[in-house]
Parts: structure tokens; sequence; C-alpha cells
């Protein structure tokens, strides 16, 4: 139990939006990114990356991608998956000018573009979205790291 001494009344409320970002692309930073287990095996792991729309109608706004870089190796499919990441997650370096990286957090704070497309209800999840692509902003002349994103500080693209 925590106790708070919570006053809702003193504190307003915002409206979240989760409805899917229209098939599009997208300027964007990843802001975070993190080792996870699967739940169907704690042996099999994926990187989480957090985007967030930095330009336009929809600045602001979140995107997410999992990218399943470790398996055990006892599904078929594993290689192929793996690769899949891989490829992906080259993708992401190249679009931010980086040919390597020692840790996800290299990653972070540095403007790139996202290619989205919309992805269909299921039984468990409402529509979202998927990221397809990664791009360089500027046709390959990205920019360099920029200071973290934070609601308080105004980033160099907003002045």
């Amino acid at each position: 139990m925590a106790i708070l001494n919570f006053d809702a009344s003193n504190v307003e409320t915002v409206e979240n939006d989760y409805t899917p970002l229209p098939v599009g692309e997208y300027k964007a930073v990843i802001t975070a990114s993190e080792v996870c287990e699967t739940k169907s095996n704690p042996d099999n792991k994926y990187l989480k990356f957090t985007f967030e729309v930095i330009d336009g109608k929809y600045k602001g706004r979140k995107l997410f991608e999992n990218l399943n870089l470790w398996r055990d190796g006892s599904s078929p499919k594993d290689e192929i998956t793996m690769k899949i990441a891989q490829s992906n997650l080259a993708q992401m370096c190249r679009a931010v000018g980086m040919t390597s990286i020692n840790n996800s957090e290299e990653l972070h704070n540095k403007p790139l573009v996202v290619r989205v497309r919309v992805t269909p209800a299921s039984a468990d999840y409402g529509e979202g979205n998927a990221i397809t692509a990664y791009k360089s902003l500027n046709g390959g002349n990205t920019l360099a790291t920029v200071a973290p994103v934070s609601k308080t500080q105004a980033m160099p693209w907003e002045k």
C-alpha cells in the first residue's frame, strides 16, 4: 500500500489519444529502450524502443517497436526472426548516421524518419501502428544528437 495524500480535484487531467497514427512518414526520436523477456519463453528477449513524433500534427505521440534480437533456437523461425530484427536495427542505426553501437541508448534523441502503417485489430488488441522503415533526415545528413525530450524544455527543432 502507498499512502499518497492525493487530491484529484487539484489536478488537471490530460486526454490521451490512443487512435493509430495515419499511414505515412513521421520525424521522430527514440526516447527509451530496454531489454524485455517474452511472456512465452524467458530465454527469448527483445529490445523494446519508444519513439516520439517531433514534428507536425502528431507531435508528442508515441510509437513502439520491438526487435526480437535474442532467441533460444528452439523454434525453426528463430533464425529468421533474429535476422529481421538485426536488419531493422541496422536500418535504424544507419538512419541516425551510425554504423556500430555499444548500447541502445546511443540511438536515443537522434532524429530520424519512421514509416508507419496501421495494424488491424485482433482478439487481444485494437488497431495500432507498426514501423515499417527507418530513414535518415535530410537525405542522409542526419542531425547531431539532440537534448532529451522533455515537456518543459524546448527542443532545437521547436525554435
